[in-house]
């Protein structure tokens, strides 16, 4: 019998973003010196590298397996390193998918996760394959209602969502999946379809001066000004200081 994984990837998914602030801190402290670099670079690594065998100590089957690899991901795609983080991240995808199945949670996070280290990389189609799969996980979750209906062609499902964000009922896992598109749509210049997935996002984390609204806030505040209204730019940025911190 298989472990239940919902409540795992539920508090997995609550720290993702914070967990990947900390990883992009922890590389720029480490950039500050060759041997600090290494030094800093090889302690986090054993570390990481130490949870990941623990995690497979305890059988594949244990979800922690696929947190210890997106972890890993994560981490070498702060430090720039692209190669092992893609490779880490399909290592992820792959053993979520064998263990719990294609439209688990735990894989929609490592299919965010290698969507954004092709971001980086800058093979963007792919990225964007990757992001519209990681999003059909996500509006396929208990908490999450297709009211749309059902599509069996991924592209015709993802680009009714693009063009109308509302069809899906607003859940943590459906932002996560609507922000990393939009971060693509920016890199590619499609600000209007950066900026409906945005808008949508505050919906969903409504009250919108709540914390996590704050970082889209000022994702709006820029797409306002690549369209060249920087009164709503202003005020978004206005907005963005009055959230939580």
């Amino acid at each position: 019998m298989k472990p239940p994984e919902s409540n795992i990837w539920v508090e997995r998914m609550s720290r993702t973003y914070e967990s990947n602030l900390l990883l992009a801190l922890v590389c720029a402290t480490m950039l500050c010196g060759p041997q600090q670099l290494r030094a800093g670079e090889s302690e986090s690594e054993s570390a990481l590298l130490a949870k990941l065998a623990q995690a497979q100590s305890l059988g594949a089957t244990n979800p922690q397996v696929t947190i210890a690899l997106v972890d890993l991901a994560d981490f070498y795609r702060a430090c720039g390193k692209f190669d092992e983080a893609e490779q880490y991240n399909r290592r992820a995808i792959a053993n979520n998918g064998d263990q719990f199945g294609a439209m688990a949670p735990g894989t929609m996070v490592a299919l965010l996760s290698l969507g954004r280290t092709l971001q980086e990389e800058n093979k963007l189609a792919e990225s964007e394959l990757t992001l519209r799969n990681a999003l059909v996980v996500a509006s396929r979750q208990p908490t999450a209602s297709n009211k749309g209906g059902q599509f069996r062609d991924i592209n015709i499902f993802c680009n009714n969502v693009i063009a109308n964000p509302r069809m899906l009922q607003g859940t943590p896992e459906v932002a996560r999946a609507y922000e990393a598109l939009a971060d693509l749509f920016v890199k590619e210049n499609r600000i209007q379809d950066a900026q409906r997935l945005y808008e949508q996002i505050l919906e969903i984390y409504k009250p919108s001066s709540s914390a996590n609204s704050k970082k889209i806030w000022l994702k709006l505040a820029q797409v306002y000004g690549l369209q060249g209204n920087s009164e709503k730019a202003d005020q978004a940025k206005q907005r963005a200081a009055e959230c939580s911190p």
